[in-house]
């Protein structure tokens, strides 16, 4: 999923429902919600490493991407997966990482199967808490029982502790461990746009305002007044909305082109400083800092690799269609945008933490019509 002949791909996904055995992660899935098919399912993330750096919550998977790296010059790329996760009781704290594994391995075959059959999973019992699939640290002290279709009964010491979140889940139902699963379908190819494309953003938001309407979610006529001229100043005056949409459809929930730039939905959203490895990063935080200072802004920092000290580059950016299947109140965003090593860099045994920028809801996107 790299550039072709020096151009920069755009790919676009959908989501659908997909048969069980696609979801495994012996056939590479790109998805969203349930459990996370860990590319490595030994050499895992600590269960430090996937807590809120605000509350101390453990996170949930949110979605995975697989993605090799067909440029890569050392070739230990072959698999490559992008895991995204958040922190549910926040609703504004994110986390990535990055796993990547050469053709030769000791976790798949040279020629991976294609055959669609269940393959058992006996390593996630050891490594993880069996509600949400996040590793823990203990070995659980009591037999565990979850009356979860996806989830068998397990009656063995040999499996991991429930995380404090999960216990509360599994025993009283008041909150979720996992999003619902869906497969990601990515496809390449640019999307058809009209000569008159602020008709067509008229069209779409007359169909948001409808929607609204039919589930019940009626504004009064001073709130109508105010939000169309919201939406009239979005569309007439905000150049990086515009581009969006023009892009984007109401069914596509995820944006990737490696190396390429984010859809930014808003002119208002304050770019991030990407620091490279020839400049200075004071010098580059403190123009970018300069800038955003009159509005009052955060400023966000894409730093350099960890691992190698690389140059990180976009990758993909999760669009703002995709709360449309977000069972959760207080999760919101107007798009999410991960940065990775623009080298893959070998990472041995570990996942490789990534950056992810948050760019807040600053204008209104349509709801995604709902998939087969």
């Amino acid at each position: 999923m790299d550039s072709v002949d020096g151009e920069t791909v755009e790919l676009f996904a959908t989501l659908s429902k997909a048969e069980p055995w696609r979801l495994q992660r012996q056939y590479f899935p790109s998805k969203f919600g349930g459990l996370p098919a860990w590319l490595d399912p030994v050499h895992l993330p600590k269960e430090s490493e996937l807590k809120c750096e605000k509350c101390g919550s453990i996170m949930t998977f949110f979605l995975q991407i697989y993605a090799p790296d067909d440029l890569c010059e050392e070739n230990d790329s072959f698999h490559r997966t992008i895991y995204l996760f958040v922190c549910q009781p926040c609703g504004n704290q994110w986390k990535a990482f990055r796993s990547q594994l050469a053709r030769k391995n000791e976790f798949y075959d040279f020629h991976p199967s294609e055959d669609n059959i269940m393959f058992p999973d006996t390593e996630m019992a050891r490594r993880c808490c069996l509600a949400c699939g996040l590793p823990s640290d203990n070995p659980s002290k009591e037999p565990i029982h979850i009356n979860n279709s996806k989830i068998q009964l397990v009656d063995t010491q040999d499996v991991r502790e429930l995380h404090d979140r999960c216990k509360i889940a599994v025993k009283h139902q008041t909150v979720s461990c996992t999003f619902d699963e869906w497969i990601l379908n990515i496809c390449e190819g640019e999307i058809p746009i009209s000569d008159n494309y602020l008709s067509h953003e008229k069209e779409l938001y007359n169909r948001y305002l409808k929607e609204k309407k039919l589930n019940g979610e009626i504004m009064d006529e001073s709130e109508e007044q105010v939000f169309e001229s919201i939406q009239e100043e979005n569309m007439y005056k905000d150049e990086s909305f515009l581009k969006f949409s023009k892009k984007t459809t109401p069914n596509e929930v995820l944006y990737y082109s490696r190396e390429g730039e984010p859809l930014w939905i808003s002119d208002k959203t304050p770019r991030p400083v990407i620091i490279q490895s020839n400049q200075s990063s004071k010098k580059a935080i403190d123009e970018v800092s300069n800038e955003n200072s009159c509005a009052g802004n955060d400023l966000n920092v894409v730093n350099l690799c960890e691992n190698c000290g690389s140059d990180r580059s976009f990758e993909f950016q999760v669009l703002p269609q995709l709360l449309h299947y977000i069972k959760s109140d207080r999760i919101d965003f107007g798009s999410l945008s991960v940065y990775t090593c623009s080298k893959s860099c070998k990472i041995e045994n570990k996942y490789q933490k990534e950056v992810v920028i948050l760019e807040r809801d600053y204008s209104l996107v349509p709801r995604p019509q709902n998939p087969k």
